[in-house]
């Protein structure tokens, strides 16, 4: 079954990870993305989803967790340090 892409009507309103929120759905990907994507390269994790916190599946025993978000920064920023 296939499924059409729903166009985002203009009006709709995402939120970001510091709690602002835009009508632009690619500066709202790429706002949780700058957090997540250091952390599953580093940590071997998969994103599964987020908004408000995000939640991780651990790709060695395929267990999900939910972080909230001010310590996926934290983490984030641990990681970009290490790898420097």
């Amino acid at each position: 079954m296939k499924t059409k892409n729903r166009k985002r009507k203009p009006t709709e309103w995402f939120r970001l990870p510091d709690g602002e929120s835009t009508r632009n759905v690619d500066e709202m990907i790429k706002a949780w993305q700058d957090i997540y994507v250091p952390i599953c390269k580093g940590l071997n994790v998969s994103v599964v989803g987020f908004d408000p916190g995000i939640l991780f599946k651990d790709n060695e025993n395929n267990k999900c967790f939910d972080i909230p978000v001010s310590l996926a920064i934290r983490i984030r920023d641990l990681v970009n340090r290490a790898n420097k």
